[in-house]
């Protein structure tokens, strides 16, 4: 586990820069859309049209995290159902679920208390609320998986981390290198039984069959 750290730090302090961001990101519009002094608030009185621009600025600032160099190197999970998805896919080791999922804690924590600490009052106003989300299994499920395919179809569908694909670089050439084998002897087997089944269909081979079978 300590190897894990001495060689992974950077990624963990990554991980937890993109949440603590996209938590600053989340106060700071939450309470510019539904503060009752917000002149926001007062300008979109329909809170599903308030939706609209906060969901913008929230893919938006997803989305720059994700294709940031940091976002790249770290995997950009910002989520600990994304880790653990990337782990159930074998692209990440225990060791790394662990201090991921810390620091994606310790980054959302600190992003909202650094908002907390200049926004005071209007980010605890009930309206508000710390921008805390109740649960809700149709809408986290519905966000777990937004996230995951943007993740896929940034890095690729067998891509993780930077440090994941570096460390698997070797495992992959020598899968690729024995399918290549497998794929020549699988081709080698089919010219032969080509070759079988064209001389049997020729009439000298079909008489060397029939004699073959009758004796």
């Amino acid at each position: 586990m300590l190897e894990a750290v001495k060689r992974h730090w950077p990624e963990y302090l990554m991980e937890a820069w993109g949440l603590g961001l996209f938590m600053i990101s989340a106060a700071v519009f939450g309470t510019l859309m539904e503060h009752p002094a917000s002149p926001i608030r007062q300008a979109i009185a329909d809170p599903f049209l308030r939706r609209i621009p906060m969901g913008l600025a929230m893919g938006l600032t997803a989305m720059g995290i994700i294709y940031s160099p940091w976002g790249q190197q770290s995997g950009a999970h910002l989520n600990p159902a994304v880790t653990l998805t990337f782990f159930r896919l074998g692209k990440i080791e225990p060791p790394d679920v662990l201090f991921y999922v810390l620091s994606q804690f310790t980054g959302g924590l600190a992003g909202v208390l650094l908002v907390a600490g200049v926004m005071g009052a209007y980010l605890a106003d009930p309206t508000v609320n710390y921008v805390a989300t109740t649960p809700a299994l149709d809408r986290d499920l519905t966000r777990t998986t937004v996230v995951i395919l943007e993740l896929i179809r940034a890095k690729g569908p067998r891509e993780g981390p930077v440090f994941i694909r570096r460390r698997t670089d070797a495992g992959r050439e020598a899968r690729h290198s024995a399918n290549r084998n497998d794929s020549a002897d699988r081709a080698a087997q089919s010219r032969r039984r080509f070759v079988r089944i064209s001389a049997l269909s020729t009439p000298d081979g079909g008489a060397v069959a029939r004699r073959g079978a009758y004796g």
